[in-house]
């Protein structure tokens, strides 16, 4: 029967009991017919861990409790997890449409129950996605709303470094990703955490990337992290822009009064480097806005040229 389903037993060592081999019959009937393949297997249970239809939703545990399926990678796309799916799209309005109102699982309770059964919340998806991130960037839904707050809840880490390195929020900053850094920011998480090698902080991406209104969010929450240095070349996040020519991301940090005089003494100050940038390019641009913010400031423009 378990063949007839697509599935296989990679995880499971010794047979099963007549307990065990029961409960299995019973969960593969209540999901559907057989599939004969693991593709149309995971349709149903995609649909089970989305709509949250108790019987069904229950089956996919007790797979998950039998090794039959493993929660942290999906039958036929091993770099997804179910809790990227539930993340991506779960939702309550199949209640009392698809199946009965009383016959109900929350979003809340599926998350908890996924965790119970091995699926890790923190465990990255397709692009370095994490299920946590897919629930900020869908903030304005409310179940995307009741998801985010289960996976904090079954120990999703905001500050998580991907893969790349990298938090959330930088990935977030470099994509213009407006809907989560909103989130991210109502929630009260920090605006400037540095990568795992400490070099990087979310402003420095939005220089590199030239993401204006992303940063204007991050430094409207809180400008501290403004003048932060990058620990590998020393340079700060308008050093960055200026040097990338990212001029939309060059008027927010001046708006927000960034340090204009940064590596005072040395060939790397804003004007210098954008007076490179002039020569190389012929846009005098980012040079007229830091000579504009200097005489806004009172800051002799003699002074941009040490």
């Amino acid at each position: 029967m378990i063949a007839a389903y697509g599935l296989s037993t990679p995880m499971f060592h010794g047979g099963f009991s007549e307990v065990a081999a029961n409960e299995i019959r019973i969960a593969l009937t209540t999901l559907g017919p057989a599939t004969n393949d693991a593709a149309g297997t995971q349709r149903y249970i995609n649909n089970a861990v989305n709509w949250g239809h108790t019987p069904k939703f229950n089956a996919v545990m007790t797979l998950a409790k039998h090794k039959l399926i493993d929660l942290n990678r999906k039958l036929n796309k091993a770099d997804e997890t179910m809790l990227f799916e539930i993340a991506c799209n779960g939702e309550s309005n199949q209640r009392g449409r698809l199946f009965p109102a009383n016959e109900y699982t929350s979003l809340a309770d599926r998350v908890a129950a996924m965790v119970r059964h091995g699926a890790q919340p923190n465990r990255e998806g397709p692009e370095n996605g994490l299920p946590l991130g897919i629930a900020y960037t869908r903030n304005q839904f409310e179940d995307a709303v009741e998801i985010g707050d289960a996976l904090k809840a079954a120990g999703a880490n905001p500050l998580h470094f991907l893969g790349n390195g990298l938090t959330m929020l930088h990935d977030a900053v470099g994509s213009g990703n407006t809907n989560l850094i909103g989130t991210w920011i109502n929630l009260g998480h920090p605006v400037a955490p540095f990568s795992d090698q400490g070099k990087i902080t979310p402003a420095m991406i939005a220089a590199l990337t030239d993401q204006g209104d992303a940063l204007d969010m991050l430094l409207t929450r809180d400008r501290a992290h403004i003048d932060l240095i990058n620990e590998g070349n020393g340079q700060t996040a308008l050093q960055f822009a200026i040097e990338n020519g990212a001029t939309s991301t060059v008027l927010v940090l001046l708006k927000h009064r960034a340090d204009i005089l940064s590596g005072f003494g040395t060939e790397s100050t804003p004007y210098k480097m954008a007076t490179r940038y002039a020569i190389l390019t012929g846009d005098q641009s980012m040079m007229a806005m830091l000579q504009a913010s200097a005489a806004a400031r009172y800051i002799p423009e003699q002074l941009l040229h040490h």
